[in-house]
């Protein structure tokens, strides 16, 4: 490393995390002429990485909240900034935003903060008795850590009005919306739909993220459409919104749908479907709507937060209200019985992740805030 170069350290609560939605960051940073870091826990990643990003190993676990593991965590990390003369940090995910931007605050360590906020969580997706007190917990903490950040990114300007309107965020904090991580559109791009009736669902296996109501929606659509294929993409997860393994094979059981699992280049399924369908209750911005948007096909999703970025209803697909399993059957067949719209949806989405998805823009328009 050369001594003049000055070091950024990009963080996550997982590697898998940062090798797959930062990596091309810390390509475009290194171009740039910094010298770039990953700190996190590590984790299971199939995905290999270039030797040019070095990676330093945090302790603590992306689940749950144990507060000696995060304690024990922030040390380390102290420890690893200092060592490698770290001048800026640009934390992902909500832990690292937390507890190491609270690190600006230690008078013995000179460093510039920064943070991606790419979606807002269980915490405040539901409006429970229970996130209420959670919220209430971490409101003061949030609003700590969030205000020593010189730029606050986030995906959308909803979650940004949220913050503030909930006070979790100062009203002055300087904030810059990204729409999104981006898409490489040089290795999502477009092909023609070869499979028409195809629908894809992609994402974590969670209530949040509607898939009750698109296994659902598949359900009645196959009674009356027998050659609609209706193809799911994902893990299971521990997060309370998670649903079960015996409740999605119900729906492979009946030939409703079929199970791919989690698979770590969604290129070839996404090329062989007509459709991507995200009936979330609310998103950051949704990455595999941009990916399938990229390769130039048709999207249902929800008119919430995030979700409405990717999608302008009519142009390349529709949007349909949420947790509505009405709203998605009635989008799902006018597809099925309109495969000439569904054509001119395609070409649209591949226009709109162009204009406003592509990587290079959000990593040059993070560069600009952070130089």
């Amino acid at each position: 490393m050369s001594d003049n170069k000055k070091v950024i350290a990009i963080t996550a609560n997982s590697y898998n995390y940062l090798v797959k939605f930062r990596s091309e960051l810390a390509y475009y940073l290194k171009k740039q002429g910094y010298d770039v870091i990953f700190i996190s826990p590590m984790d299971a990643c199939a995905q290999s990485i270039k030797n040019d990003i070095e990676h330093f190993t945090l302790s603590f676990n992306k689940a749950g909240y144990n507060f000696i593991s995060l304690v024990v965590s922030t040390f380390q990390f102290i420890r690893i900034i200092r060592n490698r003369r770290v001048n800026i940090i640009i934390n992902n995910t909500i832990k690292p935003l937390v507890a190491f931007s609270l690190i600006k605050y230690i008078p013995f360590i000179k460093i510039d903060v920064y943070s991606i906020v790419t979606g807002l969580g269980y915490i405040f997706t539901h409006d429970t008795i229970k996130t209420r007190f959670l919220r209430s917990l971490i409101r003061p903490l949030y609003k700590l850590s969030t205000s020593a950040n010189l730029v606050l990114f986030l995906h959308n300007k909803d979650d940004e009005e949220l913050l503030k309107s909930k006070h979790f965020i100062i009203k002055k904090q300087m904030t810059c919306i990204t729409y999104g991580s981006g898409v490489d559109l040089n290795k999502f791009y477009p092909s023609q739909v070869a499979n028409y009736n195809v629908f894809v669902f992609i994402g974590r296996l969670l209530r949040d993220k509607g898939i009750c109501e698109y296994l659902s929606a598949a359900r009645i659509i196959k009674k009356d459409y027998e050659n609609a294929r209706f193809l799911v993409v994902g893990d299971y997860d521990s997060n309370p919104s998670g649903i079960s393994r015996s409740y999605v094979q119900s729906y492979i059981d009946s030939n409703d749908i079929e199970y791919f699992g989690y698979l770590e280049d969604v290129r070839d399924v996404l090329a062989y479907s007509m459709c991507i369908v995200l009936p979330s209750y609310r998103e950051g911005c949704p990455r595999a709507v941009i990916e399938a948007m990229a390769i130039g096909r048709a999207v249902i999703t929800t008119n919430v937060s995030g979700c409405r970025e990717t999608t302008i209803h009519g142009y390349n697909g529709y949007l349909v209200s949420r947790e509505s399993v009405d709203d998605l059957v009635v989008s799902i067949k006018y597809m099925i019985m309109n495969p000439d719209l569904v054509d001119s949806f395609c070409i649209n989405s591949r226009k709109y992740a162009e204009k406003k998805f592509d990587i290079d823009n959000v990593n040059q328009l993070i560069y600009k805030n952070i130089k």
